[in-house]
């Protein structure tokens, strides 16, 4: 078959991807509520962004990204099991995180 794109789950592997097919679109569904030092999503502007919050997108408009290439998402890429388990550790950060939509704050 014909590949038309590469999609990265994972920020540490997009440079690496970028280099090995420079040819192919690179979508980037950013995992984390934002880009930081630790996890840095934005590295390419040839990258397309799936922002997983408002604060993604200010931090791609701030970075100059291409408007085209920056699309918001209303909240992070989990299993819905994962963010509505009761008691679930994982769950009750996502829903209290600043930048979480289903914040309290």
């Amino acid at each position: 078959g014909t590949i038309n794109a590469v999609v990265s789950f994972v920020p540490f592997l997009n440079a690496a991807l970028l280099s090995a097919a420079p040819h192919l679109p690179l979508v980037t569904v950013i995992t984390d509520w934002s880009s930081s030092q630790e996890h840095p999503w934005l590295q390419d502007r040839r990258q397309i962004l799936f922002c997983p919050s408002a604060h993604a997108v200010a931090q791609a408009n701030q970075a100059r990204w291409p408007a085209h290439r920056v699309h918001a998402m209303s909240h992070l890429v989990v299993r819905r099991a994962f963010c509505a388990a009761r008691g679930s550790a994982s769950g009750a950060l996502l829903s209290t995180h600043p930048a979480s939509p289903r914040s309290p704050a």
